[in-house]
């Protein structure tokens, strides 16, 4: 995807002469983006024991006294998924000889990108593990460059953006002793950097419609939680979870200019 994007980006400096109409573009506008996006989340898990090998470890089998189980534990889960966009978008658009640069500031909202897993990592006790990683809210800044041609402007885009990603995580006992669970959940906002390509179309009166496609690489999201001991002695482990969110998403904008 990102060899294309760049291919396309390289034909509109190509074609940059051939630019027309540049200050009939020229202003400051304001828009709304409804879009699809397209994700993969990779997700990878790890905790550590917080004391000595005991049965009452979680992750540990019986009798507990040599580290049996996964006292130690380490996995790893990626999903492809799928979700909706709505955003508002701020943009200023400059006529120079070299065609339209600007300034776009993006803020948006994705529903339906989230990945979870369950896992007995006890055979003996059937101590229980289940993760779930989403993604939220979003914010960006992008520079454009266009070349007009009379009603058309192609362009490019690059920026970076800051990404909200939830991570909820449950430990478990399983056996017949009713020890306590842990539940945590953290919020992280992870950046990522931007590209993309587009088209926009003047309708007239100040009516702009646009259409785009980005790649969004993200730096990784990290959420940690140290040892618990919980009533009756139960320990539950140093945990560190790890995401990447890396996304194509498709936009379709409308936007007046004032």
């Amino acid at each position: 995807m990102r060899y294309f994007l760049g291919i396309i980006g390289l034909g509109l400096v190509l074609v940059s002469p051939l630019k027309a109409d540049a200050n009939d573009w020229e202003g400051l506008y304001v828009g709304l983006n409804l879009g699809r996006t397209s994700s993969n989340i990779s997700v990878d898990y790890d905790h550590t024991r917080g004391g000595p090998c005991v049965n009452l470890n979680f992750g540990s089998e019986w009798p507990g006294d040599g580290c049996e189980g996964n006292q130690d534990y380490a996995t790893a889960y990626s999903e492809k998924v799928s979700g909706r966009t709505i955003g508002l978008n701020l943009e200023r658009l400059w006529s120079t000889q070299q065609g339209i640069i600007g300034f776009q500031v993006n803020v948006s909202k994705v529903s339906g990108q989230a990945v979870g897993f369950s896992q007995t990592i006890s055979q003996y006790w059937g101590d229980k593990l289940d993760v779930d990683v989403s993604t939220g809210h979003s914010v960006d800044a992008r520079l454009v460059y266009g070349v007009p041609m009379k009603e058309w402007m192609p362009f490019v885009a690059v920026g970076v953006g800051l990404l909200e990603v939830t991570t909820t995580f449950t430990q478990a006992h399983g056996g017949n002793v009713n020890y306590p669970s842990i539940t945590e959940t953290g919020n992280d906002w992870t950046s990522r950097g931007i590209w993309g390509v587009g088209v926009k179309r003047d309708l007239g009166n100040d009516w702009v419609l646009s259409a785009d496609l980005s790649h969004l690489r993200s730096k990784r999201s990290r959420f940690s939680r140290e040892t618990t001991l919980v009533s009756g002695g139960l320990r539950y482990p140093d945990t560190v979870i790890d995401s990447v969110v890396n996304s194509t998403e498709v936009r379709f904008g409308l936007s007046h200019k004032f």
